[in-house]
């Protein structure tokens, strides 16, 4: 007996209103499609119209002759003047083409043509948020940060896991190949789950080239982190050609972006696909440095300061003997992920330590006089130099690179390499963006506020040496040790940070111990407005970083290349 096949494409698809009317047929491709184009009607339901110049995406079923009465029915196929018209048309799927009945509308187009020419997608991205599932290079942040987008993927849902599918290469660029999603039973592709909004679709519409011909959107069914069946929007490529392996930095993207949410076992695959099957260029030692980052511990530790008080560091040790130390000074916040991010990334052969510096976890925003950050730092260097290190290196991020330079100016030789990273050396340098101490756009996460006229107001008593209002709040600060959220930092605290005027001779003897690093996309500091000031001021160079901003670059591959 001959099979009977039906390409759907509207009410009748999985989750559609009339889909319960399939209940006794079996589905043979979730992908499928065939000629036509398909518009909005009037009703609930889409209407196909003949058209070989255009393709239109359904699913396909395998069906008996009672389940095909039904649909004659539903489609009013029956009568003298049928609503709908059954035909017999080819149809694609990732299996071959199958002959199959399509329903086809025969009167004149009503309503607006359906973008996609997909009904599943246009019905989904009517909704405000819907699920994205990412299985490739979306998976990992750091292009979204590069291209200022991040703040559109923050609601990220967990692990996904679509059944049926298989990761394929199909796409084909001059570089090598991209990842796709291939319908294969048997098979299954594990992805990251954000929930987006409509700003987030464009750009994704963008990257993946839905409108040049790369990709097209198409709907999914997920296991969502292991037990929770959900619909997401996805990309599938248009114009599938055979596996080809992809360069190393996408291959990267896909491991680094997987490794933190997708399983074991698939990861090990991913792996084993790179090394192997679709041999990536220079895959291992990529695997090595990251295993080497996997060596990092995080632990928090305590030290004691020249006023018997008991200050709070954290400290990133490798597993193995590092023979240097180095210190990094946090800016006006914390920035603990990126600085945890910071260590895992280091490629030197050294262990990382972070002091939380007086009035962040204890004390509460304020410090007991002007110029104790400058005590406790230096009680803090000689405690890690007194545990064997050959080498201190001192990195300042942001306005820790303020604190630096007021420890060089009493002792120049403190350490042996001293690294300025996105310096913040002081509020008053034109070198910063229009209202950089302001609350910030949604695109950063550099996020406090100064205020600029009350601090302006209390140096003027300190240099009259009226003190009684140092303790006075002048800068919020998110609160990255308590549940409040938000931290007040007193006058002291602040202008203990900076020194009140830098001198130009203040690297004299030392310059060859000192880089300045700073990102081209930095949105509290204009790069080139720095550079030329560093140059004028001191006689120094300062490398920009490419496609980074103020915190992201402490953890950016060419920071690390270049301190390497």
């Amino acid at each position: 007996m001959k099979k009977l096949y039906v390409f759907v494409y509207g009410s009748l698809c999985k989750h559609q209103k009339n889909h319960d009317l399939l209940n006794e047929a079996v589905l043979y491709a979730e992908q499928a499609w065939t000629a036509g184009s398909l518009y909005t009607g009037s009703s609930y339901y889409p209407l196909l119209i003949k058209d070989d110049t255009s393709i239109t995406y359904g699913e396909l079923y395998e069906l008996n002759e009672n389940t095909l009465e039904h649909l004659d029915f539903l489609e009013g196929h029956t009568s003298k003047e049928p609503l709908f018209k059954r035909e017999s048309a080819l149809v694609g799927t990732e299996k071959g083409d199958v002959e199959a009945f399509v329903y086809y509308w025969p009167h004149a187009t009503e309503g607006t043509h359906v973008p996609f020419n997909d009904w599943k997608v246009h019905q989904m991205t009517a909704d405000p948020f819907i699920y994205y599932f990412a299985y490739g290079s979306c998976m990992d942040h750091v292009r979204f940060t590069e291209h200022k987008v991040d703040h559109l993927f923050t609601e990220l849902k967990g692990k996904g896991e679509l059944e049926h599918y298989r990761l394929g290469f199909s796409h084909h660029l001059s570089d090598g190949g991209r990842a796709d999603i291939i319908e294969d039973t048997g098979h299954s592709v594990e992805g990251v789950v954000y929930e987006i909004s409509e700003n987030a679709l464009e750009y994704l519409y963008q990257r993946e080239g839905v409108n040049t011909g790369g990709y097209r959107p198409t709907v999914v069914d997920l296991i969502l982190n292991d037990d929770t069946l959900v619909q997401a929007l996805s990309f599938t490529v248009l114009d599938k050609k055979d596996d080809l392996t992809p360069p190393l930095h996408y291959a990267s993207e896909i491991h680094r972006g997987g490794s933190k949410y997708l399983s074991p076992h698939y990861m090990t695959g991913i792996e084993q696909r790179f090394l192997n099957d679709l041999p990536v260029r220079d895959f291992y030692d990529y695997l090595q440095k990251r295993s080497r980052k996997k060596m990092i511990q995080t632990m928090w530790s305590k030290f004691t300061a020249r006023d018997f008080s008991t200050q709070q560091y954290v400290n990133f040790t490798h597993r193995s003997s590092a023979d240097e130390a180095i210190i990094i000074v946090h800016g006006i916040t914390a920035e603990l992920d990126h600085q945890r991010e910071f260590a895992s990334s280091c490629t030197r052969n050294a262990d990382v330590f972070l002091p939380i510096l007086r009035g962040y976890v204890q004390n509460r925003g304020d410090i007991g006089y002007i110029g104790q950050f400058d005590d406790d730092l230096f009680d803090f260097i000689h405690f890690i130099e007194a545990k064997g290190y050959e080498k201190i290196t001192l990195i300042g991020h942001s306005m820790g690179c303020a604190n630096i330079l007021r420890l060089i100016r009493k002792n120049p030789l403190l350490a042996d390499e001293y690294i300025f990273v996105a310096p913040f050396f002081h509020p008053r340098l034109p070198v910063y963006h229009e209202d950089a101490t302001e609350q910030p756009e949604p695109r950063t996460d550099v996020d406090y506020t100064v205020y600029d006229k009350k601090v302006f107001f209390l140096m003027i008593l300190h240099k009259m040496n009226i003190h009684r209002f140092n303790q006075h709040t002048v800068a919020e600060i998110p609160d990255e040790f308590h549940h409040s959220g938000r931290l007040h930092l007193s006058f002291r605290l602040l202008v203990s940070r900076f020194l009140e005027h830098i001198p130009s001779t203040i690297f004299e003897g030392i310059e060859n111990r000192i880089s300045i690093y700073v990102g081209e996309k930095d949105e509290i500091i204009q790069h080139e407005q720095l550079r030329d000031w560093v140059k004028e001021k001191w006689g120094h160079e300062v490398q920009f970083i490419k496609g980074t901003d103020h915190n992201h670059i402490l953890h950016h591959p060419d920071l690390h290349e270049a301190i390497s």
